[in-house]
């Protein structure tokens, strides 16, 4: 014998259905965050232990090791190869002051949590132009391993490099708001100049955030900006 279905049925239908849609456009941002980050962690100790096992102190390292000094403005303000580079000589110097040379692990680590970090927050740049969860990992999920470019993720000294490109994206997304001039302006400027700090890079990174017109990024981006390259352009005249 035949059922009709009543309206109420179909009703309950319906609600049952878009219940589990609601649940699962909850759940799968969160499940895509949730797959990147454990790649990202579980990238760490796989570069470090392994994909970089062969690595060791080279060149220009030798420069921040043994030619500059914490308690020296000129050995901190000097340049190298003419990038401004006095974060990363401090990060050098500290991890020297704890480790020694008796591994180069340290380092290494280090410029892999930069690496992992980067990518972490050039995910938020992503999904903030409105690229879908799982499209923003599977995208970034090719590049924790650089493959031909590993260089980029075992050799320590490119923290010079990647250390901008980490306050310089913090300077971006900061910046992406609207409104007046707040704290928060302030502390993206402190990303900035810290950029600065670190390389040649940073200065591509601050223009980054003056000239981005991306969706959502407020005006108050350029007077940021310009406010990180002043600093730039005093600092060069010391």
């Amino acid at each position: 014998m035949s059922h009709e279905v009543t309206a109420e049925e179909a009703v309950d239908t319906v609600e049952v259905h878009d219940s589990d849609v609601t649940s699962w456009q909850v759940w799968s941002p969160r499940l895509a965050l949730g797959v990147f980050v454990a790649y990202l962690v579980a990238a760490v100790p796989l570069i470090v232990f392994h994909l970089g096992e062969y690595a060791w102190f080279f060149q220009d390292d030798w420069d921040f090791l043994t030619s500059r000094s914490l308690t020296s403005p000129h050995d901190l303000l000097l340049a190298h190869n003419q990038h401004w580079s006095t974060i990363p000589i401090i990060v050098w110097k500290l991890l020297w002051s704890v480790f020694g040379l008796s591994s180069y692990r340290p380092y290494q680590t280090a410029v892999v949590l930069c690496h992992v970090t980067f990518l972490a927050l050039l995910r938020v740049v992503i999904r903030r132009t409105g690229v879908g969860p799982w499209t923003a990992t599977v995208v970034l999920v090719p590049l924790v391993l650089f493959g031909t470019g590993e260089q980029s993720q075992v050799m320590a000294f490119q923290i010079n490099f990647l250390l901008p490109a980490i306050f310089g994206m913090a300077h971006l997304l900061l910046a992406d708001r609207d409104g007046g001039w707040t704290r928060r302006d302030t502390l993206g400027v402190g990303f900035g100049l810290l950029a600065l700090m670190s390389s040649g890079v940073g200065v591509f990174m601050v223009a980054v955030v003056g000239l981005y017109r991306g969706r959502g990024l407020s005006p108050g981006v350029q007077p940021v900006a310009a406010r990180s390259l002043d600093v730039h352009r005093v600092a060069g005249r010391l």
